[in-house]
């Protein structure tokens, strides 16, 4: 871990010593009902999610319970960014990027406010660091970043800075569907594409969605044409 992710993480830790043990954030917190009985502290609501290593299905729909009271509530956000600390950092490590840990953090910010709590993927966290390493890394364009991170105390988190890539198909599929996000195309038709790439048996993804073939063939040419219009816009 380098100088300045050690130092970014640090001032988060800190942060959430504080915000953990705040009467008025547990308070807040306990009205969620989450939990069956109000938490002692925050410590209580990340375990509760995940953040204790549990891998159930319990704990992935209490997190989705979370991110959807996120998208009004920062509080809640700050949470699951505590809850995706660990992940963050080890994308970053992967990425051996000076500003990868900063980038990282602003884009979770940007995933966990944005998350579409109907999305039929499991495993929200998993979902949630995938987001976030795409907004921070796979764009073709990002806003700049400045040296302020969002913590609970009201500081806002920056967008992310430019970077190049090489090209590829790859990178094209990713701008292209950056590019799509951007331009409105609806979450559920991008979760998708992301199967039919995952999966190109038309008839094994209708049987994962429980829809017929015809269904998803239709949806796929739409989807399709959707994205050679955003494409040509570009």
């Amino acid at each position: 871990m380098s100088d300045r992710w050690y130092t970014t993480n640090a001032r988060l830790a800190t942060e959430w010593l504080r915000l953990s043990h705040c009467p008025v954030a547990v308070g807040r917190a306990g009205r969620w009902g989450l939990l069956p009985e109000p938490p002692a502290d925050l410590d209580e609501v990340v375990n509760a999610v995940g953040g204790d290593r549990t891998d159930s299905a319990e704990a992935d729909l209490l997190l989705r319970r979370l991110v959807a009271i996120a998208r009004d509530d920062e509080l809640a956000a700050r949470i699951v960014i505590e809850r995706l600390r660990r992940g963050l950092l080890s994308i970053a490590k992967r990425r051996r990027e000076t500003r990868a840990f900063e980038d990282l953090l602003s884009a979770a910010w940007i995933a966990v406010r944005t998350y579409d709590p109907c999305r039929r993927n499991r495993f929200v966290a998993a979902a949630l660091l995938a987001d976030a390493e795409w907004h921070a890394f796979r764009r073709q364009e990002r806003r700049k970043s400045n040296d302020e991170l969002p913590l609970f105390d009201g500081d806002r988190w920056a967008a992310p800075t430019p970077i190049e890539h090489d090209g590829g198909p790859e990178t094209e599929l990713a701008e292209l569907l950056a590019d799509a996000r951007l331009a409105g195309v609806a979450t559920a038709d991008l979760d998708l594409i992301d199967l039919l790439l995952q999966n190109p048996s038309v008839d094994e993804v209708a049987a994962q969605l429980e829809v017929t073939s015809r269904t998803v063939r239709n949806r796929r040419s739409r989807i399709a044409a959707r994205l050679r219009e955003v494409a040509l816009a570009a």
